[in-house]
């Protein structure tokens, strides 16, 4: 079969020492999943098991399972996701993990204590292939097109507000770096930084961080 294929191997590394140490195998092999600790726990969520972009024909994943390291060491499954997901990312914001990914302009929300998701009442813009992160107090999608913020009212509502840009190449597959008060969204040997007040500034090279 074209394309990559997933992986069921799982590992930490000690970025002090670079000590690897393996975990259970993860109950489905994956790729282009997304992965996040959340208190004592690590959650995988969606993917793919091949990534064969040129043919699609692996459909997506809506599964979803957990690692809880100080309870029973071993791989737990999850309910499924509202929607089936990949490239994904995942970010902790107000106590929960928003998801994002696939070609649904969608978000949704997991709740780790219930176990349950919430599909957000709102659309984006363009594709959900996105880099989503939590930044100045607001949830900001960013994708090859638009940047959106979604906030949270009083009342408990998500208002949406987004802009087009032109500066930026992404997708769920760049990591982004929230520091110093400004978002950075690293692309291989660029970064982008965003600017709560300017915006999207024109990429740099790695060296040239400050």
């Amino acid at each position: 079969m074209k394309g990559l294929h997933g992986t069921a191997v799982a590992a930490i590394i000690d970025i002090r020492t670079g000590d690897v140490t393996f975990l259970p195998h993860l109950l489905t092999p994956r790729i282009y999943h997304g992965l996040i600790r959340f208190g004592e726990s690590v959650y995988v969520f969606g993917g793919c098991q091949t990534g064969n972009y040129v043919d699609r024909q692996e459909e997506d994943l809506k599964s979803a399972e957990t690692f809880d390291f100080e309870l029973n060491q071993v791989w737990a499954e999850l309910p499924n996701m509202c929607e089936a997901r990949r490239p994904l990312t995942a970010c902790i914001w107000r106590g929960l993990i928003y998801l994002s990914g696939s070609l649904n302009p969608s978000l949704e929300a997991f709740h780790p204590v219930s176990k349950t998701y919430t599909l957000l009442p709102l659309s984006l813009p363009s594709d959900s292939n996105t880099v989503v992160f939590p930044s100045f107090g607001n949830l900001v999608a960013l994708s090859t097109s638009y940047i959106s913020t979604i906030a949270l009212t009083a009342a408990g509502d998500y208002k949406l507000t987004s802009k087009r840009h032109e500066k930026v190449t992404c997708g769920s597959r760049c990591p982004a770096v929230v520091w110093g008060g400004r978002v950075y969204l690293i692309q291989g040997d660029r970064t982008v930084v965003l600017d709560a007040e300017k915006g999207v500034r024109p990429p740099v090279a790695a060296k040239e961080w400050k």
